[in-house]
């Protein structure tokens, strides 16, 4: 059995790189149907489409691809049309999660940053306030600003 790998095109010509199983009119309907619902993952091109009319979004097949290739060559695609930067895909398939992550981090150093800073602060005020209890959940001590009460 064989895979898709396929493009939506947006009126503003944006890009969208996906794969699929089904015949293309049958995957772009379920596009459509799930940006009424809002209920894909794929927030970008949802967007897109309710902002405006999604029929004049169009599909097209780029190339068939054996089952074990298929997420692979989809990032192929993905990099080589910069879908992930100027277009509507938010990760890219065939990458391994570290390498998503590691992606992530040095496109997005201002965003690694702030969300370092959030845990930080939320294990300071975890340390601030905090009975210590022992293993049978009795109450050791309690602390406030590091000091005992």
């Amino acid at each position: 059995m064989a895979a898709t790998i396929y493009k939506i095109t947006a009126p503003d010509g944006r890009l969208y790189i996906g794969s699929t199983r089904l015949p293309l009119n049958i995957r772009m309907s379920n596009h459509r149907s799930d940006a009424r619902l809002g209920k894909h993952p794929n927030v970008k091109l949802y967007q897109a489409m309710r902002a405006s009319d999604p029929y004049l979004f169009t599909i097209e097949a780029i190339c068939d691809v054996d089952l074990p290739n298929r997420y692979r060559t989809e990032g192929e695609h993905v990099l080589r049309l910069r879908t992930h930067i100027e277009g509507f895909n938010s990760l890219i398939p065939g990458r391994t999660r570290s390498e998503q992550v590691r992606a992530y981090r040095l496109a997005h150093p201002e965003r690694v940053q702030a969300q370092a800073e959030r845990r930080r602060l939320r294990r300071q005020e975890a340390r601030r306030w905090g009975p210590h209890i022992n293993p049978d959940g009795i109450v050791i001590r309690e602390y406030f600003n590091g000091e005992p009460v």
